[in-house]
């Protein structure tokens, strides 16, 4: 279960960098 919860919180900050990349960009 928490390996399931660290890979949701990863996939939500990689989505979060890559929206902020894309605004800057």
């Amino acid at each position: 279960m928490e390996d399931l919860l660290s890979n949701v919180d990863w996939t939500e900050i990689g989505w979060a960098s890559w929206d902020t990349l894309v605004m800057v960009g």
